[in-house]
């Protein structure tokens, strides 16, 4: 890190637990308290320190307009997650487990076009596939670091709706892309003619922004769901894949049963801490945090 670009935040956050539970494809990890990313446009660095998070290059005017809401600073992290402990042996469990770990509020069009390609697909892939499209449509990014071996690297930025126009499904498909490759053109084509219009579906209700997601090929309420919470900030989201399905079924089914429903066990146990909740269960559970 460049010392003179460097910003310090008084406020901690677990890097590994926020960059490796399956919420961002964009994130590497160069030491233990050390990642680098691309994100919002720029190659920013993040490292942990004793009292707080250093950032670069940053400057107070950029981390207030955009990394601040990012990162999820000044939102009582910690202090929501002790009270989520209270809830339940399982939830104490995976605070423990992962206590620190944030939500991250990324570029919708960017999460909404990296769920669909997380779709059926592990993590290493899914980067994979995210850095293939950037490379192929975004734009190169210079690095503003001091790291000599990340000096040595060409980032790109992650395509926009506009970059990616006219890109054929044919094209990505001998990219491996798979049959990801016609829901990522429908995504494009979609948000290009205002067919699904992403900067509306914040001022939505969750039920409304869902099925505005799902007009797109390919998008589902797990999909939907993953952009609303990570690329829109609706705590309220819940996305379910196998792993949290797994984790309802086995620590919360006597209490489903008598809710009626999963849905309403969910709305009324977790309310607004849903989303966290949620990606907290997922990661200790996929990680093996849970000892039965």
């Amino acid at each position: 890190m460049n010392k003179e670009s460097v910003f310090f935040v008084p406020e901690k956050i677990h890097l590994e637990h926020t960059f490796e539970n399956g919420q961002c494809f964009r994130w590497r990890q160069i030491t233990s308290d050390h990642y680098v990313g691309v994100v919002e446009g720029m190659v920013l660095e993040i490292r942990q320190a004793d009292d707080g998070t250093l950032l670069a290059p940053m400057d107070a005017s950029l981390f207030q307009e955009r990394f601040r809401q990012y990162f999820g600073f000044g939102q009582r992290l910690l202090e929501r997650q002790d009270a989520l402990r209270e809830k339940d042996k399982w939830l104490k469990t995976a605070v423990d487990y992962c206590r620190g770990m944030t939500l991250l509020k990324q570029d919708p069009w960017e999460t909404l076009v990296t769920f669909i390609l997380s779709q059926n697909n592990h993590m290493a892939r899914i980067r994979s596939l995210v850095e293939i499209l950037a490379r192929l449509r975004g734009r190169m990014l210079p690095y503003k670091g001091e790291d000599p071996d990340l000096k040595k690297e060409i980032f790109y930025s992650f395509p926009t709706p506009k970059e990616l126009y006219g890109v054929r499904e044919e094209e990505l498909r001998a990219l491996a892309f798979g049959y990801r490759a016609k829901y990522v053109v429908d995504a494009v084509q979609k948000v290009l003619t205002g067919e699904v219009d992403l900067k509306s579906l914040s001022a939505l209700s969750i039920d409304e922004a869902r099925e505005e997601l799902k007009k797109i090929r390919g998008v589902g309420n797990k999909v939907a769901d993953c952009v609303l919470l990570f690329g829109y900030g609706f705590q309220e989201a819940f996305p379910i894949d196998v792993w949290v399905n797994r984790a309802l079924m086995t620590f919360y089914s006597e209490e489903i049963r008598e809710a009626g429903s999963q849905e309403r066990f969910i709305k009324e146990y977790f309310q607004e801490e849903a989303g966290l909740a949620q990606q907290m269960l997922f990661h200790t559970l996929r990680n093996g945090g849970y000892k039965c």
